[in-house]
């Protein structure tokens, strides 16, 4: 069924091509004669998209007003953009039950939502696989993202076993950010595969290792919800010589819902070398258990993980009890996973509000989840604000205890040489 695009292209009317000609070409102008234009080309990424999507290469839309009714056949037809002209395809508001992939053959996608744009599903490992059961397979590398909610609805143990693999998200490209999305899901909600990776502004939610993967990634400003009973946060799979790890840049920690929810570990170490740091991150009360941090399978003298923090605070921030292989950093160990540098090696991220100027809006960049998505399945409270808290006092000296975990954090950094 031709779509309302091709109906008016076929009546006569100004097609898209000339309405996309035209709106870049005055978006242009006014960009040089503002100065509004940024020296890097990459930040063209989304510019030319045009309010209303009318210059978006595809637009979806599940009225059939766009060119395409689902994303599936969206990124089926998409084509590879340039590092001066992302290939741009919007997202129109509404709710996308479907899986969908964005293949590894593409490069420089600008995928974009408006408010309310979600793609959903409900699937797990036990049906298929890890990959196949994602809601959303992103395998392509110089990829921007955009306002939009993913989700796996399928919950905790709903075929009768204590935990049921779900991923919400895959991502095994490279040089690829989110800027204002949120991920819904209970186990394995964010599989961070690989690669350069870059969260700013997003909501991630689960039940038990929901952000897990062996990326390097950083989390800039996110907030992380502890859903249904707390197993834990992070499961990086880090290996010896890798150059990997997660990093947590502000944001916070929280439980959600109602009734009960146990305290979840900060990370359990999928590799030997698990790398998960957090920087002037606020811990909510009940986020956290005593101990901090935790293991998967095997004796934890066999792992030589790093697990650290700086600078966090709040009423779930107490390192007493902490696993006596955590680190307390000094300021001088925080700087380098403190800024985006840790992941824009080649300076690879571009401004947010730049890139989605004119396609649904500005990211959000005051809190998290700029799409003001609900908790999985529609339960929860809205997600579309960070968590009160005071400005992080200032770090500590580090005691003798600290310096006795530094002491065994060098020895575990000189193993892995």
């Amino acid at each position: 069924m031709p779509s309302v695009r091709q109906r008016e292209a076929r009546r006569g009317g100004t097609t898209p091509t000339l309405r996309r000609l035209f709106l870049s070409a005055m978006l242009l102008a006014f960009a040089l004669f503002s100065g509004f234009a940024d020296a890097r080309p990459r930040l063209a990424v989304l510019e030319a998209a045009g309010a209303g999507g009318g210059g978006a290469d595809i637009v979806v839309a599940k009225d059939g007003s766009g060119d395409y009714t689902s994303i599936k056949d969206a990124l089926g037809a998409a084509k590879s953009g340039t590092a001066s002209r992302y290939f741009v395809i919007l997202v129109k508001a509404g709710v996308y039950n479907e899986q969908a992939v964005l293949p590894a053959s593409l490069r420089f996608i600008g995928l974009v939502g408006e408010k309310g744009a979600k793609i959903s599903a409900s699937n797990y490992a036990g049906q298929s696989n890890l990959n196949d059961c994602s809601t959303f397979q992103l395998l392509a590398s110089d990829v921007v993202v955009s306002n939009i909610i993913f989700e796996n609805a399928h919950g905790p143990g709903e075929q009768g076993g204590d935990q049921d693999q779900a991923v919400a998200v895959k991502v095994s490209g490279t040089r690829v950010a989110f800027y204002g999305c949120s991920f819904l899901g209970y186990q394995d909600t964010l599989y961070a595969l690989s690669g350069l990776q870059y969260y700013k502004n997003c909501v991630i939610q689960g039940r038990v290792d929901f952000v897990f993967g062996d990326a390097k990634a950083l989390f800039h400003n996110c907030q992380f919800h502890l859903v249904y009973w707390g197993g834990g946060y992070f499961a990086q799979s880090r290996q010896k010589g890798e150059d990997t790890g997660f990093v947590v840049l502000g944001g916070s920690l929280s439980p959600l819902g109602k009734g009960p929810i146990k305290p979840g570990y900060l990370a359990r170490s999928w590799g030997k070398y698990s790398t998960t740091i957090f920087i002037n991150t606020f811990f909510a009360a009940g986020s956290v258990r005593a101990e901090g941090w935790g293991y998967v399978g095997g004796n934890k003298r066999m792992h030589h993980v790093t697990f650290a923090a700086y600078g966090c605070y709040g009423p779930g921030y107490n390192t007493t009890g902490w696993d006596d292989n955590a680190v307390i950093l000094t300021a001088a160990e925080a700087a380098p996973y403190s800024s985006i540098s840790y992941v824009n090696q080649g300076g690879w991220i571009a401004d947010p509000n730049t890139l989605v100027r004119g396609v649904g809006g500005k990211v959000n960049n005051g809190g998290g989840g700029g799409n003001g998505a609900k908790g999985v399945a529609g339960k929860g409270p809205a997600q579309n604000a960070t968590p009160v808290a005071p400005t992080p006092p200032p770090q500590p000296a580090a005691s003798g205890a600290g310096n006795s975990k530094k002491n065994k954090r060098q020895r575990h950094k000189q193993n892995n040489n």
